[in-house]
């Protein structure tokens, strides 16, 4: 018994031992070279970028929207996994930076039209995201809230804060609960969504109305840092993921471009972040709510300077 005693413990030591010196082997390869074994996912801003992504800083001048801050416009993408493109399709929970530099991000990556590859002088700001049905719950008041879900939007990227559903949810009641006691109710105006701007969320800059936008126009202003909110017949939308064919009056934010298609924040479906659309399709779309007659609005947008 003592023999096997002994053997056992001789044999305990020699384990011990191997075990300690892997453990080292480990630790040098880990300190050296990274990590072996299930590397990180890659934080919002970095995941599935280049890396060294090439970074231009687009300046102008001249009167609104040329003076403006610099934008950072970053060039080159690459495909990636399905849980990659899940963990980009959260950027939509971006905050936008208080610097002078636009906070962008290097993709379009959305759930529901896919991957899309940024270069040159396409642009994709860091525009937060929420839906009008932050629970997913589209009665009402949530199923006429894209109007205020698109300005919320706005008003998250320039005061630089994230949007949950819980506090989206919140914030959305608020303005609707504002809206109604000045008798609005359902559906509003472009020009009730910049008051709703100018005296209840109080952006704490020049909220203007523009009159037949032309894509380039668009493209300026988002080039420049400055997201677009359009209001559009939701009824000729692109957009498969609508019920029922459609919103009569929609609202969204254009975040994006590339040379042909514009990159959207669309409150109108669930994972609406970086839901991108053909410039000419979303361009014919867009339409006021003329006292529910939207197909004979006016063709307007909302840029906050």
């Amino acid at each position: 018994m003592r023999r096997a005693h002994g053997r056992l413990n001789f044999t305990g030591l020699v384990l011990s031992a191997l075990f300690a010196a892997g453990t080292v082997w480990l630790w040098r390869g880990y300190d050296s070279a990274g990590p072996l074994y299930f590397p990180e996912l890659p934080d919002r801003e970095e995941a599935a970028a280049p890396s060294e992504p090439a970074i231009i800083l687009a300046e102008s001048r001249g009167s609104f929207p040329k003076d403006k801050p610099a934008v950072a416009t970053l060039q080159g993408s690459r495909p990636v996994s399905t849980t990659a493109v899940l963990a980009l399709a959260e950027q939509q929970e971006a905050t936008a930076s208080s610097s002078p530099v636009r906070k962008t991000t290097r993709d379009a990556s959305s759930l529901l039209t896919g991957w899309l590859e940024l270069s040159g002088a396409d642009v994709n700001l860091a525009v937060p995201y929420a839906s009008q049905a932050p629970e997913r719950n589209w009665e009402q008041p949530w199923q006429d809230a894209c109007e205020e879900a698109a300005l919320l939007m706005l008003d998250a990227y320039y005061k630089g804060y994230g949007l949950s559903p819980l506090f989206a949810k919140d914030e959305l009641q608020k303005m609707v609960d504002w809206e109604t006691a000045r008798g609005w109710g359902g559906s509003i105006s472009i020009d009730k969504i910049k008051r709703l701007s100018d005296e209840y969320l109080k952006i704490g800059r020049p909220v203007h109305v523009i009159e037949n936008p032309t894509a380039t126009q668009i493209k300026d202003y988002v080039a420049t840092g400055h997201p677009v909110l359009v209001v559009a017949d939701g009824k000729i939308l692109p957009n498969p993921y609508y019920s029922n064919g459609g919103p009569v009056y929609h609202a969204l934010i254009i975040r994006g471009f590339t040379a042909d298609k514009f990159i959207t924040n669309d409150p109108g479906v669930n994972r609406g972040a970086n839901f991108v659309f053909e410039i000419e399709d979303l361009m014919s779309a867009i339409r006021d709510w003329n006292g529910g007659d939207v197909k004979q609005g006016r063709r307007v947008v909302l840029v906050v300077e």
